[in-house]
C-alpha cells in the first residue's frame, strides 16, 4: 500500500519537448501555458493498487475530493488547496483504513500551497518543513513505532519531490511550448520516477495527440485535446536497482510500463482529466497502480 499512499501525498519531470514544423495549421496543436488570473476547481483524485496486476473488487482504493483556487502573481501562479473528503475502500483492518485517511488528510493540511511558474514548473514553499510537520502529526495520531517507520518512508522528501515532478510533468509542464501534429507519435528520452523502486530511472517516452475533444462533461465546443502516451524505463537499469534494493539477483523479468491519457486545454494548459496506469513485473510479482484525477472548473 506504500505506493498508493505516496500517490496521494503528491499533488502530482519529464523533459525533452519537441518542436514540429507547422505544415497544416488545422492538423497541429500549439500548447502554451496561459492560466487565467484567477480560477477555482473541484478535484476528484482516485488511486487504486492491485498486487495481481489487475484491478478487482478486492483491490484497495482511496478517493480524495477537495477544492483548489489559483491566482496569478508576478512569479507565476499560487494554488491553494482546501480541506477535502477522503474515502477508503479495502479489505484491510479498520485501523489501517483510519491510518490511510490520516495520511491523506495530514498531507493536505501541511502542503496547502503550491507555486507554479509561468513555464509550468511546480514547487512547494516550505517543503521540508511540511515533510517534518507531517511526520510529527502522524506520529501523534498513530503512536506505534511500526506505523512511524512507514510514515517516514511515505514522507521521504527526495522521493516525494521526484514523484511530484514526474506526475506534474505529464499533466502540465512537458507540454508548454510544444507544437504537435494530431495523430503523429513522438518519442523522447528522459528520467522517470518509478515508485516501486523509489528511484529516478532513464526512460523512453512516447506520446501523441489523438483528437480535439470537449473539455468536460456537457461541453459542446472541442476546445481541449486528448493525449495518450506511455513511458518505459530502461529494463536493465530497473533490474539493477531492484537488486540493489535487496530483491536478489538481476532478472530479465523486471519491467515497468506506464500508460497515461490527458485531456487538457492547449491554449491554457489547464488539465481536465488525467489517467495513469503503471504496471510492474518483477519476476513472478505483477502489480498495477492506477490514478485518475478529474478537475471541474467553477
Amino acid at each position: 500500500m506504500r505506493n498508493l499512499f505516496l500517490g496521494f501525498i503528491v499533488l502530482v519531470s519529464v523533459a525533452g519537448a519537441l518542436n514540429a514544423q507547422s505544415l497544416v495549421p488545422t492538423d497541429h496543436v500549439f500548447f502554451r501555458m496561459n492560466w487565467p488570473n484567477r480560477f477555482a476547481a473541484q478535484v476528484t483524485d482516485f488511486r487504486s493498487e492491485a498486487a495481481s496486476g489487475k484491478l478487482n473488487p478486492e483491490s484497495s482504493s482511496v478517493t480524495f475530493e477537495y477544492g483548489v483556487k489559483g491566482v496569478r502573481d508576478t512569479q507565476g501562479y499560487i494554488i491553494r488547496n482546501s480541506a477535502g473528503k477522503v474515502s477508503v475502500e479495502s479489505n484491510l483492518a479498520p485501523s489501517m483504513n483510519r491510518f490511510i485517511r490520516n495520511v491523506v488528510e495530514v498531507a493536505n493540511l501541511n502542503f496547502p500551497v503550491i507555486r507554479v511558474s509561468t513555464a509550468g514548473a511546480i514547487s512547494i514553499p516550505d517543503f521540508d518543513k511540511g515533510v517534518s510537520k507531517s511526520i510529527a502529526d502522524l506520529h501523534k495520531k498513530n503512536g506505534s513505532q511500526d506505523s512511524d517507520r512507514v510514515v517516514r518512508q511515505l514522507f521521504s522528501a527526495p522521493q516525494m519531490a521526484a514523484a511530484i515532478q514526474d506526475q506534474w510533468g505529464r499533466m502540465v509542464q512537458m507540454w508548454n511550448g510544444v507544437d504537435l501534429k494530431i495523430g503523429s507519435w513522438y518519442q523522447t528520452n528522459g528520467q522517470e520516477y518509478v515508485p516501486q523502486l523509489g528511484q529516478m530511472v532513464p526512460s523512453e517516452f512516447y506520446f501523441r495527440v489523438l483528437s480535439r475533444v470537449p473539455c468536460g462533461e456537457g461541453a459542446d465546443r472541442r476546445d481541449c485535446v486528448l493525449i495518450e502516451g506511455k513511458s518505459i524505463p530502461d529494463e536493465k537499469e530497473v533490474g539493477l536497482l531492484r537488486t540493489a534494493g535487496g530483491a536478489g539477483s538481476p532478472s530479465a523479468d523486471a519491467r515497468v510500463v506506464t500508460m497515461f491519457t490527458l485531456v487538457t486545454d492547449p491554449s491554457t494548459l489547464l488539465p481536465y482529466l488525467y489517467q495513469e496506469s503503471r504496471e510492474s513485473l518483477f519476476g513472478t510479482t505483477n502489480a498495477l497502480m492506477v490514478a485518475r484525477i478529474r478537475y471541474r472548473y467553477l
